[in-house]
């Protein structure tokens, strides 16, 4: 297949539109190259080329997406399925979700906990889309919901109440994270811990990570809680607890759950020392 050494556009034998205009786009640049052309025709050609090259290839980057609804989500949608045209070269499942939940209002509180199914196969939520795609939008199932737990409290922090959450007959193995206050960071001797979260988002996004990894790992029961205010050397200042069928799934979820908290969860550190000096942790000054 023929494909334009500037983007990832593609020619073929069945888009006599696209081949037409590439074969003018290409005309244009022998055009343009001629040393007989004034610089003003160099000029027009090279802007003619720019707008031949745009309409030979954005504007057949659209897709259409078969999407079908199933159970509560076709109550939700008002429909079994629709036809989808999508501007653009890429969507992935995560986008596809927030399309429909924008087409149909009474989805959208709660298309976060629902799985995308392409071509009669479970996806990720990063899994590309192509045209012509038949995408399935499932509702979490009568097995409960993946996100069993999320909490972010200043009272102290219970294993237990994790594990409790994420075990069921299903779960025949469960993976637990406990993120305890040290004594040490860098090099340097630390007295205590002060953590901060924001108060609406921290939750919610917590939230939103377990649920990604949910869709991502069919099968796993995921839960999180995060402590905020003064923490002594020895306190636990995150647990998190993944279930799936069988142990690797369950390491491999929760070791995502807290990596990913990590990174995106709006919760702040500050270490103290034993002379009293204090920093915010990873907050350093522009160059």
């Amino acid at each position: 297949m023929p494909t334009c050494g500037r983007c990832d556009a593609h020619v073929t034998r069945d888009e006599p539109r696209a081949r037409m205009r590439f074969r003018l786009f290409l005309s244009r640049i022998a055009l343009a190259s001629s040393p007989r052309l004034s610089a003003h025709a160099k000029l027009r050609a090279d802007r003619g080329q720019a707008a031949v090259f745009a309409s030979a290839f954005d504007e057949d980057h659209r897709m259409q997406i078969r999407v079908r609804y199933f159970a509560a989500a076709r109550e939700l949608a008002g429909c079994d399925e629709e036809e989808i045209h999508v501007e653009g070269a890429r969507l992935c499942a995560r986008d596809l979700l927030s399309l429909v939940a924008e087409r149909h209002p009474r989805l959208s509180g709660y298309a976060e906990r629902m799985r995308v199914a392409v071509n009669g196969e479970l996806t990720s939520a990063d899994h590309a889309l192509g045209d012509g795609d038949v995408a399935d939008v499932l509702p979490p199932v009568a097995g409960g919901n993946p996100v069993a737990l999320v909490g972010v409290r200043s009272t102290p922090l219970s294993i237990d109440e994790c594990l409790a959450a994420v075990t069921h007959p299903g779960a025949g193995g469960v993976a637990i994270f406990t993120g305890i206050v040290r004594d040490h960071a860098d090099g340097k001797a630390v007295a205590r811990l002060d953590y901060e979260a924001h108060p609406d988002l921290a939750e919610k996004e917590t939230t939103r990570v377990l649920a990604e990894i949910a869709q991502e790992m069919p099968g796993v029961r995921l839960a999180a809680t995060h402590r905020v205010g003064e923490l002594a050397v020895g306190d636990l200042a995150v647990v998190v607890a993944a279930s799936a069928p069988h142990r690797a799934e369950a390491f491999a979820a929760c070791r995502l759950a807290i990596d990913r908290i990590k990174e995106t969860v709006p919760v702040w550190k500050k270490e103290w020392g034993p002379d009293g000096e204090a920093h915010w942790v990873n907050l350093e000054e522009s160059d």
